[in-house]
């Protein structure tokens, strides 16, 4: 069996769609009964790195938006895809998760074939890390697997203000795909 590519224009909408479903979700408000005196922490970060194909994304469905993965979901990546204004007090993370059909062993050699890199200010991102490929659990969307490629971003590590982040994601078969964003890091983000 072979894994018939997605057409590049719906390859390319998939992660564009999966972010817009989810911001939309868990766009909630949050309790003031969060760790860390609301404050992102890492542990929320890395939780939702690791979640955003499975019990991220179905927590937010529930609107449950105090869990760890939906909070970092909503309030900690640094989105490849708009434009946003972060509070440069919480921890932060890189990620872009990526979708393909199949049975787990034909999607999973598609997906070996996905390189997703980063560069902020133009420079390169080093060291991201890249989920297992998971079951994507989600609406409208069955049979399909994800796995996510990202970096944790420590309070700090970015200088407070206006900063790019280009991304670039390849795989065989499809044109590259370049998005360019500008994320504001301010302590006037900070809830």
């Amino acid at each position: 069996m072979t894994c018939t590519p997605i057409q590049p224009a719906i390859r390319r909408a998939l992660p564009v769609i999966a972010a817009l479903a989810l911001t939309a979700v868990v766009a909630g408000p949050v309790g003031a009964a969060t760790p860390a005196h609301g404050r992102i922490t890492r542990g929320a970060v890395t939780a939702a790195f690791q979640a955003r194909t499975t019990g991220g994304y179905v927590n937010g469905l529930a609107g449950r938006t105090i869990a760890a993965p939906v909070r970092g979901l909503r309030d900690g990546r640094i989105s490849a895809f708009f434009d946003t204004t972060d509070c440069s007090l919480d921890w932060h993370y890189l990620g872009v998760t990526i979708l393909g059909e199949g049975p787990h062993q034909v999607a999973a050699a598609y997906l070996q074939t996905v390189r997703i890199t980063y560069a902020i200010d133009g420079v390169p991102v080093t060291d991201t890390m890249r989920s297992a490929i998971k079951p994507f659990v989600g609406t409208g969307i069955r049979g399909q697997y994800g796995v996510s490629v990202g970096k944790l971003i420590a309070p700090g590590s970015i200088a407070d203000g206006d900063h790019t982040l280009e991304t670039l994601i390849s795989s065989a078969g499809a044109p590259d795909q370049i998005d360019d964003v500008t994320f504001t890091l301010t302590p006037d983000a900070c809830g």
